[in-house]
């Protein structure tokens, strides 16, 4: 009898395990998806890189297979809570004064924490806690920085479209991690000088892009920065100009990428595609930060 159970349950155990391709989990009644490279081999160990969607999508916004394969990395996509308001509905991040409220006061760092513990359950002795790190566009870039602040979990974030609300402080016990800021002069949901932007009902009065940069610069200890700009054509192919100013550091250097113009999305130099492309490359070299490179 003992030997059938073992059997029995071994299949339930293969399971668990995490295949080629999308698959989609649940943790706590939520759900969420992770994909790997088609070539995908669960004795190999790969960067794991958390991505978070911009309020009102899901978790297929950030899946990009073509990217997942020709970097070879795995991504793991969360999804915030759903609402559904009188005038609107979509899944958020629980990450203002205001969204608290609406989302019920979800605990999404909480939920966050236990997909990574259930990804790391599932992928065994290949887990590597030095290679996860996150990605958040907008309201996901809200909730990559809150994770930043309230856990250990991410070596590297990249943080795309998003501020502080204001008068936001950074606890003390935040990491100190290399982040990459990308914003766009002319973003109207998140402005970039700060203030409620379009989305004024579900949105906080955000401070300055700056004014948070220089809020993790001051928290990561970096005083000094160098700062280019970048014209359209040189030295990329890209339409836009755009700033780059880099804190540097050893361990947790900070990089600012401003598009001049555009909008939230931040234009195709700035795609998410692209973004993923220099998270790859902030893993593996925190001074590797490159866009364009």
């Amino acid at each position: 009898m003992k030997k059938l159970f073992v059997l029995l349950c071994t299949p339930v155990l293969t399971m668990a395990q995490l295949q080629s391709g999308v698959q989609t989990y649940f943790v706590g009644g939520r759900a969420y998806d992770i994909t790997t490279p088609t070539n995908y081999n669960p004795s190999k160990e790969y960067p794991i890189v958390f991505e978070l969607h911009s309020f009102g999508k899901n978790k297929t916004q950030m899946d990009d297979q073509d990217i997942i394969n020709a970097q070879q990395y795995i991504s793991v996509r969360p999804e915030g809570k759903y609402i559904n308001l009188f005038f609107w509905e979509g899944n958020v991040w629980n990450t203002w004064k205001v969204t608290d409220s609406f989302t019920n006061r979800s605990d999404d760092v909480v939920y966050i924490t236990h997909v990574y513990n259930d990804v790391q359950q599932k992928m065994g002795s290949v887990f590597n806690p030095e290679k996860v790190f996150v990605y958040g566009f907008s309201n996901g870039g809200a909730m990559a920085m809150k994770l930043a602040e309230e856990t250990s979990l991410f070596k590297a974030a990249v943080i795309r479209s998003m501020s502080f609300e204001a008068g936001h402080d950074i606890p003390n016990t935040a990491s100190k991690i290399p982040m990459i800021f990308i914003h766009a002069t002319g973003d109207e949901v998140v402005p970039y000088q700060g203030g409620k932007g379009k989305y004024s009902l579900v949105s906080p009065n955000f401070e300055s892009v700056k004014e948070t940069v220089n809020k993790w610069a001051a928290y990561n200890g970096l005083s000094h920065f160098t700062e280019i700009k970048y014209l359209a054509g040189n030295p990329t192919t890209s339409k836009e100009n755009f700033y780059f100013r880099e804190y540097p550091h050893a361990i947790h250097p900070l990089y600012f990428f401003v598009i001049e113009g555009n909008k939230h999305a931040t234009g195709n130099l700035f795609s998410n595609a692209n973004i993923k492309r220099a998270m790859q490359r902030l893993i593996k070299d925190p001074k590797r930060y490159g866009i364009y490179k």
